[in-house]
């Protein structure tokens, strides 16, 4: 997932810049974000086979590595025409296997003969997906207004496929654009195994206190002594969501050219952070 990090030293370069196009430097930002977005999208894209013959679909070991933890007992599937199955993900020693509802993606899109499914990691109850032939073709999506939705009815503890309304899955982005304030910190020893992170300001001040599920966090992400991470919050106040990001980063440079009176340019280099969020 991708999110963007304004630090306060390039917000103040830019607010600064009175002399900037700021119209040509919005397009830039813009072009930016939606390769960005891409370049996230690509890394959540995952790939596995259909054998029409089992039923059993084994997720691949990457996506277990990356969101095993975050991933729901029941997924939907959401195809580009915004037809919907629900699966069944259930949790063996040797990985994660999509269960019940895998089997009828070979009724609902022919492919008899098994096929190859892509699907992007959009919340943990939603995947987007594509689907293709043995033979490498995409496949035709059902056309129903309003979309295709077999949802698995639940009765106790027993799950079958039936039809059902869905609910409200989100169908966006998981991570925001834009944060109004962020925190930078390399850990410590002290960070990492006392369940604790204490923040200071650039004057030494306290400014924060992390703690609850710290702990677990840095154990599930397997976050060590060294390692830098950055929050950040999308609201000035009264935020209840606290993304984290551990780095890497990426790191965006774009030139833009301001004309002189003598007929010649002033390059000026604008630097742009960006962070795969972690959630």
């Amino acid at each position: 997932m991708s999110a963007r990090m304004v630090s306060q030293s390039n917000a103040s370069f830019i607010n600064c810049a009175s002399f900037l196009n700021m119209e040509a430097l919005q397009d830039i930002d813009e072009e930016h974000i939606s390769c960005l977005d891409e370049f996230v999208a690509k890394l959540q894209t995952f790939h596995m086979e259909f054998d029409a013959y089992s039923p059993l679909g084994r997720l691949p070991r990457s996506f277990v590595r990356e969101f095993g933890n975050l991933i729901d007992r029941c997924v939907v599937l959401r195809d580009p025409n915004l037809n919907e199955i629900e699966v069944r993900v259930v949790r063996r020693p040797d990985g994660l296997y999509f269960e019940e509802g895998w089997p009828s993606l070979r009724r609902i899109y022919n492919i008899w003969f098994g096929g190859w499914v892509a699907f992007t990691y959009v919340n943990p109850k939603l995947l987007a997906m594509t689907v293709t032939t043995r033979w490498e073709s995409e496949v035709k999506y059902p056309l129903h207004s309003p979309p295709l939705k077999c949802m698995l009815t639940r009765v106790g503890n027993n799950h079958g496929l039936g039809s059902s309304s869905s609910g409200d899955f989100p169908s966006g982005r998981l991570f925001p654009k834009c944060f109004v304030r962020s925190y930078f910190k390399q850990l410590t020893c002290y960070d990492v195994q006392s369940g604790i992170l204490f923040g200071v300001d650039a004057e030494g001040e306290f400014c924060c206190k992390v703690s609850g599920g710290w702990s677990d966090f840095c154990k599930t992400h397997h976050i060590r002594e060294g390692q830098s991470v950055r929050f950040a919050v999308t609201e000035p106040s009264s935020n209840y969501v606290l993304h984290v990001c551990v780095y890497p980063q990426i790191g965006l440079q774009t030139t833009l050219s301001y004309p002189l009176s003598d007929g010649t340019h002033l390059p000026i280099y604008v630097s742009q952070q960006y962070f795969v969020a972690d959630y």
